[in-house]
């Protein structure tokens, strides 16, 4: 799981995509280290947090968060990020469920979630 105990709840182990075509969280990748983390894309650029700040919305608004749930990113220079969640794993774990991706629903054979529907 992408999720780290914290003090007040959990992080979220982020990897981010600043400047893509559409906001969308595309499913949990796993490193070669065999760290996961939750792959976002955004349209912000990463100028002046505007990237971070868009991740912050997004997933609050995939997760059904309140905005004193989910504070800025750590590592605001950085692609792979540690979200902060005040909130107990366990209201975090079906929506982790459906961000897991499904290796076959690409004929490349990337991994991808279902369904690409575009929040923004």
């Amino acid at each position: 799981m992408p999720l780290r105990p914290a003090k007040d709840g959990v992080l979220l182990a982020v990897r981010l995509q600043p400047s893509a075509a559409h906001n969308r969280v595309d499913g949990i990748d796993e490193s070669a280290d065999g760290t996961r983390r939750v792959r976002v894309r955004v349209t912000a650029a990463p100028e002046n947090g505007l990237a971070n700040k868009a991740l912050t919305t997004l997933l609050r608004k995939t997760s059904r968060l309140a905005p004193s749930a989910t504070p800025l990113a750590a590592r605001p220079h950085e692609r792979n990020k540690l979200s902060p969640i005040h909130r107990h794993p366990s209201a975090l774990r079906d929506r982790l469920a459906s961000w897991s991706y499904n290796p076959h629903s690409c004929p490349c054979g990337t991994p991808r979630l279902p369904s690409h529907t575009p929040l923004s």
